[in-house]
């Protein structure tokens, strides 16, 4: 049974965002490529330290000149990490904007249901009102019908 809120337009059109989300612009690193460059960038950081001893300008300058060993291995990892974190913050952003309108969705219901439920009640106590006022006898009703 679909939902409710799948007659919105706003809830299709997050739902074909989520589906051109998930499938993917270019494939994910396997894990053990990324582990494997995370620990080159180690051994690499760790040789250029011992090389350079306390200099951290100098460590920083590797980092951003490209073409020299260190920042060789640390470009691939870090344009990993970016596209990672880039997907997950458009996907929880779809997500939160999927719940808020699920959340609009249910108040609005949760509104109609209110209103409708006063509604009934409203008539039926003005229907007793009626039989009351027109000395009508009817069920439930525990006022005495004058006669």
């Amino acid at each position: 049974m679909p939902k409710i809120t799948d007659k919105f337009t706003s809830t299709i059109d997050l739902n074909k965002n989520i589906k051109d989300l998930i499938s993917p612009v270019r494939s994910p690193v396997k894990p053990e490529l990324f582990k494997e460059r995370m620990r080159n960038l180690v051994e690499q950081t760790l040789t250029e330290l011992n090389a350079i001893a306390t200099e951290r300008q100098r460590i920083i300058k590797l980092l951003e000149s490209p073409h020299n060993s260190l920042s060789n291995h640390y470009n691939p990892l870090h344009d990993d990490y970016s596209f990672a974190l880039t997907r997950y913050d458009q996907i929880t952003d779809l997500i939160r904007q999927s719940d808020l309108a699920e959340t609009r969705a249910h108040r609005r219901n949760l509104f109609y249901r209110t209103l409708t439920t006063l509604a009934v009640g409203l008539s039926i106590m003005a229907i007793y009102a009626l039989a009351h006022w027109l000395e009508i006898p009817m069920p439930l009703m525990r006022l005495p019908v004058p006669s």
